[in-house]
């Protein structure tokens, strides 16, 4: 039998998420945009309950009581001595991150994880006004984590704004359950989604941090998608996604189609036009700056023609858009694994500065 609250709060999240057309590249993006709706619909049954929300709660995915999470040993004390957390290997939840500040450590608790296995992914929600813990002024960031063979990855967004650009760093591990996090972007104030995988599982969690140094910025890519479709072996859609430009475009900057070609070993080229998906355009629907795509589904695809020219590997690909009075060309190889990176020339509008 559904729990109906859970249903119920599954639901409004549903509901509070905006619609979007599947998209190969889709994935932070639409995790940001659904964490935003959870938090939104959070924060308004904590406010129906008439419930006082400090910094930060944490509210398990079903109402029934659990196990409770781990004791994690956070001091709150200054102190240039102190002893690593702890974390009980036993307990049915992930390890918790700890950030350890010049003087004192701060809990880090996950919003979403999965656990060794399937059925203990969660998704106990953090509601916060904010991006959560604020760390403050740092010139970068050290996190402890217990489990060994796991691997962070930060992205992060400038706070305030309702059109950040993403940039996404990589934890650099300096011992068996220590990383340090360095800044991206330019040095401001953003909300970071700090994100963990390992041999357990996957954990998440999310913080704001004011860096006081520059970093590296995310340059703009382009790749190709081919996914198969329902209409059945062979069949397939095509996506060229953009993502990390310095602005994000409008309709009237970008050509109405892009045109794809696709040369198999040993055959001549077979070329199709994709269509702008315009709502990609929209910044608040894909979560950040600088992004979008062409997609065609595939109706058009499942002719005899198109399985043919992908039914062999590799798949030698050009494609063709207009950018702000620009052509740019890009061209690569689709090997049968999904995405087709591009090299473009021109190059893409680059990303330096804030722009």
């Amino acid at each position: 039998m559904t729990d109906p609250i859970k249903q119920w709060l599954d639901d409004r999240v549903t509901a509070a998420t905006p619609p979007s057309i599947p998209s190969f590249e889709g994935i932070r993006r639409t995790a940001r945009t659904r964490r935003r709706a959870v938090l939104t619909v959070a924060a308004s049954i904590v406010a129906a309950a008439g419930v006082a929300v400090g910094a930060w709660v944490l509210v398990p995915a079903s109402h029934a009581p659990g196990p409770s999470a781990p004791t994690i040993s956070v001091t709150t004390s200054p102190t240039t001595a102190r002893p690593d957390p702890s974390f009980d290997p036993t307990e049915p939840f992930p390890s918790g991150l700890v950030a350890r500040l010049p003087d004192r450590d701060i809990a880090l608790p996950a919003d979403t994880s999965c656990w060794r296995a399937q059925e203990d992914c969660r998704r106990g929600l953090l509601l916060y006004s904010s991006g959560g813990p604020d760390l403050g002024e740092q010139d970068g960031l050290i996190f402890w984590f217990a489990r060994p063979g796991w691997t962070f990855a930060a992205t992060f967004y400038a706070a305030g704004q309702t059109c950040p650009r993403a940039t996404t760093v990589e934890a650099v591990r300096t011992g068996p359950q220590w990383f340090r996090l360095s800044p991206a972007d330019q040095a401001g104030t953003y909300e970071v989604d700090l994100v963990g995988s390992g041999p357990e599982g996957s954990t998440s969690t999310r913080f704001t941090w004011t860096t006081t140094a520059d970093g590296p910025v995310d340059p703009p890519t382009g790749n190709l998608g081919v996914s198969p479709t329902s209409l059945g072996q062979g069949s397939y859609s095509l996506e060229l996604m953009l993502a990390d430009l310095p602005f994000q475009p409008t309709a009237g900057d970008l050509s109405p189609v892009a045109e794809v070609g696709l040369t198999p070993p040993a055959r001549r080229e077979h070329r199709v036009s994709v269509p702008l998906v315009t709502e990609s355009l929209a910044c608040g629907q894909r979560g950040y700056r600088g992004s979008f795509y062409y997609q065609l589904l595939d109706e058009p695809l499942g002719s005899g023609q198109q399985r043919l020219v992908l039914s062999s590997t590799p798949v030698d690909v050009r494609v063709a858009f207009d950018l702000r009075g620009t052509t740019y060309v890009g061209t690569g190889r689709w090997n049968g694994d999904g995405i087709a990176p591009l090299s473009f020339a021109p190059p893409l509008p680059g990303s330096g500065g804030s722009g």
